[in-house]
């Protein structure tokens, strides 16, 4: 997607009456070659920075990124409030995460334990990167959490 498609959408929408406050982008959204600082990381971060400069353009004020690197884990659906149903996670029971297509198999998702050093040290080369241009663009960014918030999963922290 990028500013075509934000646009035309936002105008869509408007024509209803209701108004877009934010994108999201799969493409540029929980990437592991972000995240753990694989090749294609900087191509990565320059899709993710076209994204928000896309978004700018269109007047679109927000979007998310989660600084995760192997996909989004759960394993079954249960019912929740009012008989919806809801993604659940159960540690003993998990074994793959998913994301945009691929699966994360246990024990190392890739291959080797990463440490939280790592982890912080590409999330600084990323935000160092993508903060400005949101910041230009008048584009927030909020920071989603894991799916699921464990400490380590896969040797990644």
């Amino acid at each position: 997607a990028g500013y075509e498609y934000y646009a035309r959408t936002k105008e869509r929408f408007a024509k209803a009456g209701l108004q877009i406050y934010g994108f999201g982008n799969w493409d540029v959204h929980n990437q592991d070659k972000i995240v753990l600082g694989l090749p294609g990381r900087d191509e990565k971060i320059a899709a993710y920075i076209d994204h928000l400069r896309a978004l700018g353009k269109a007047g679109i004020p927000y979007t998310t990124y989660a600084h995760m690197a192997n996909g989004i884990w759960s394993t079954q659906r249960e019912p929740t409030r009012g008989g919806a149903s809801a993604r659940a996670y159960d540690q003993d029971a998990a074994t793959v995460g998913h994301w945009h297509g691929r699966d994360y198999a246990l024990p190392l998702t890739h291959g080797r334990t990463y440490e939280a050093a790592e982890l912080w040290e590409n999330y600084q080369y990323f935000i160092r990167q993508a903060a400005p241009v949101a910041e230009e663009e008048g584009v927030r960014i909020g920071i989603h959490p894991d799916d699921p918030p464990q400490p380590e999963l896969g040797g990644i922290p």
